[in-house]
């Protein structure tokens, strides 16, 4: 969300598109004459058509050097249009489903830092969504809460979405992969090979799970993927595996402004047990979108040129109550409260990277028909069931930024707001609504 604007009202009211106006005008030229003869009818005939054919063809020429010059001027603008036809209600769906993913890991143990990526998580389930039948594809219209969509619309929606974030900004570097392995002893079916690579860039092979080195197969798609950034391999696979997905999501950011590296200091950062560390802070004084209440503080950061990414903090007095509470609706509440004002912002310096299988997650959530024997994976091959979905999620923050760092000089009030202690954050497509990723920092 650009700087000095605010958030829409809530992220349920959904993407509208821009109103367009339309006029028509035309020339018509009436010569006349007492008593003109035939061939001046005629000619009066031609000339009127002619003139009208000139005047249509300099429309045309108008209107597409205008367009030229207004994509030349707006190629940002041209890459969110794409995303557009995304339905809110299924960006809302998949949204909430992220966060109880969220909310369940970092319940699970608020010592450990959590870092997740909902769309990641869902286009990796929408590729698997495809592959299933019968009783599968029930138990995950349920649990996903897909109910009125259809597959080819949600493929249509990932693929757009997909294409829409492979360049979000020209200052920032975003991946997401996805990857299907299935057992040598399985023959995908090739119409879901071909939906699978086509409308979702993912990787689909088989593999020998009997074979040890098969784990080292992944981690050099995972290198591949994220340019080297791999920082936990996939462990030894089990022979025993049938379906295995595994996604990776690589965020590198970069600020709108840039924090000054002069002013990076290492300071305490208390955690949840009450033990101060000492980490690396950045500090910069900007206008920024904030508020607070009794209970935590808010800021909403924004990343690269266009601004199409942000990142929202939560600062919460009680990380243990906040976290209980948290929600989406909340979150989409929260928005529409912003303030815009001077804020004297010191955040750590930090990258998280964090691999977690979600086996256990999902069956708890309600996904246990997907494991078991009466899993229905026909679309993909007879008598699979699945095996593992392991995610991948890397963030790194830095404090490099696309504008030089910023001098305060106002006489304004300045609100504080210094991420010592535990905090949660979003980095959210502000042209898709989408959550990126949503992480919990308890030591950076």
């Amino acid at each position: 969300m650009h700087v000095g604007h605010k958030k829409n009202v809530a992220l349920k009211n959904g993407l509208k598109s821009r109103p367009t106006s339309r006029s028509n005008t035309g020339l018509r030229f009436l010569p006349t004459f007492n008593h003109p003869p035939p061939e001046l009818h005629s000619l009066a005939r031609n000339t009127a058509g002619f003139s009208k054919l000139l005047t249509v063809l300099a429309l045309v020429i108008i209107v597409f050097f205008g367009f030229i010059l207004w994509h030349a001027n707006n190629r940002t603008y041209a890459t969110h249009e794409i995303a557009i036809g995304i339905s809110q209600s299924f960006v809302d769906v998949n949204n909430e489903f992220g966060i109880k993913v969220f909310k369940s890991l970092v319940n699970d143990s608020l010592t450990n830092n959590v870092l997740i990526s909902p769309v990641s998580i869902e286009t990796a389930l929408s590729i698997l969504y495809n592959g299933s039948a019968g009783s599968s594809t029930a138990n995950m219209t349920t649990t996903l809460d897909y109910k009125g969509l259809n597959k080819a619309n949600i493929n249509k929606s990932n693929q757009a979405l997909l294409l829409s974030l492979s360049h979000p900004d020209q200052a920032l570097k975003l991946s997401i992969g996805n990857s299907v392995w299935i057992s040598s002893h399985y023959r995908p079916n090739r119409a879901f090979v071909d939906i699978a690579r086509n409308d979702y860039l993912a990787q689909v092979d088989n593999l020998n799970f009997n074979n040890p080195a098969s784990s080292s197969t992944i981690n050099t798609w995972l290198t591949k993927l994220n340019n080297g950034q791999l920082s936990t391999p996939i462990k030894a696979l089990s022979a025993a595996d049938e379906l295995d997905l595994v996604n990776s999501t690589v965020f590198n950011s970069s600020w709108f402004n840039a924090f000054n590296p002069s002013l990076i200091h290492n300071a305490d950062f208390t955690n949840s047990s009450n033990v101060k560390v000492q980490v690396p802070f950045m500090s910069q004084t900007g206008v920024y979108n904030f508020f607070q209440t009794k209970q935590y503080q808010w800021l909403e950061l924004p990343f690269g040129k266009n601004q199409r990414l942000s990142m929202d903090i939560i600062l919460p007095n009680s990380l243990q109550s906040y976290v209980h509470n948290f929600s989406y609706l909340q979150l989409i509440d929260s928005s529409a409260q912003f303030n815009t004002g001077q804020v004297q912002v010191t955040i750590p310096e930090f990258n998280l990277a964090y691999q977690k299988n979600l086996n256990s997650l999902f069956i708890k959530m309600g996904l246990a028909n997907l494991y078991s024997n009466q899993a229905n994976f026909s679309q993909i091959s007879n008598g699979l069931r699945l095996s593992n979905f392991i995610q991948q999620a890397y963030v790194n923050f830095s404090y490099k930024g696309f504008n030089a760092p910023s001098v305060n000089s106002s006489t304004d009030s300045v609100f504080n707001f210094d991420l010592n202690h535990p905090f949660l954050f979003t980095i959210i497509d502000n042209s898709t609504k989408y959550i990126l990723f949503i992480g919990y920092i308890n030591q950076p």
